[in-house]
């Protein structure tokens, strides 16, 4: 089997597991999911590309309400293609208007992103301020 390479921490690394990446960030978010033992109802991933992560949370049967959400119209045509809520976020201009129209319960909510941070490059300040100051 021919090696693939994998970006990780500003360097390359070749591995034969043909999903390698996403393979590490399933365990990571099911470790964290295990970690919080909460009975939470639905579960929001910024910047959710295609959906792999949202298909993977689906599968450990946790949450009700499962939402993606990216700044791409066509990410967002195919998460809900694949039967996820799903809408238009720009985490450089973040706002909480669609997910007030969610009416999540948001002590019942999980926000989380994934391989999402480093598009924003320098432009990670309102996103962070959007969370820590988000009244959804």
């Amino acid at each position: 089997m021919a090696s693939r390479a994998f970006r990780f921490d500003h360097k390359f690394i070749l591995s034969d597991k043909e999903h390698l990446a996403s393979d590490c960030i399933h365990a990571i978010i099911k470790n964290v999911l295990n970690y919080l033992k909460v009975d939470f109802d639905s579960i929001v991933e910024f910047g959710c590309g295609n959906g792999h992560n949202l298909e993977y949370i689906k599968d450990l049967n946790l949450f009700s309400n499962i939402y993606g959400c990216d700044f791409s119209e066509s990410a967002v045509s195919i998460v809900k293609d694949k039967g996820f809520g799903s809408f238009i976020f720009d985490m450089k201009s973040p706002s909480s208007q669609k997910l007030k129209e969610l009416n999540l319960n948001k002590e019942k909510t999980i926000f989380f992103t994934s391989g999402s941070m480093e598009q924003l490059g320098h432009s990670w300040s309102p996103f962070f301020a959007f969370l820590e100051s988000s009244k959804v």
